[in-house]
C-alpha cells in the first residue's frame, strides 16, 4: 500500500524522486552536488533525495529573490492578489494528492494533514 501511494504521488504530483532547488522559477542542482535522502517515519522507505543546499545555494536564491522582488513590487495589487488565488486554487484542487505526500512525509494520520496541514 506504501508503494502504491509513492507511485501515486509521483504519476499525478509529478513529483520526482530526486529534487534540486527551485530558484529563479527553475529546478537546478545544488552547486556542490550533495543530496541527502528523506525517509518516511511511517516505515523508513526513502521517498526522495533532496537537494543539500550550501550557502551558495542560498546565496544564488537570495539574488534571484532581489531579482523578481522589483517586477513583484511594480505589480498592481489586483494582479498579485489573482496571481495568489490561481496558487490557492492549485492547492485545494490537489489537496488528496498533497494530504498524501504530507502524510508520508511526516507520518501523520491523513484526516490530520487533509484537515489542518494543508
Amino acid at each position: 500500500m506504501f508503494q502504491q501511494a509513492i507511485d501515486t504521488v509521483r504519476a499525478k504530483g509529478h513529483a520526482p524522486s530526486r529534487y534540486g532547488n527551485f530558484i529563479g522559477g527553475r529546478w537546478v542542482e545544488p552547486i556542490r552536488g550533495e543530496y541527502f535522502t528523506d525517509h518516511s517515519p511511517i516505515n523508513g522507505r526513502q521517498l526522495a533525495e533532496i537537494a543539500k543546499s550550501s550557502p551558495e545555494d542560498v546565496e544564488a536564491a537570495l539574488d534571484a529573490a532581489h531579482r523578481a522582488k522589483e517586477g513583484w513590487a511594480r505589480m498592481a495589487p489586483a494582479e498579485r492578489a489573482r496571481i495568489l488565488n490561481r496558487v490557492a486554487d492549485r492547492l485545494e484542487d490537489n489537496l488528496e494528492l498533497l494530504a498524501l505526500a504530507e502524510t508520508m512525509d511526516n507520518g501523520k494520520p491523513i484526516r490530520e494533514t487533509r484537515a489542518a496541514d494543508v
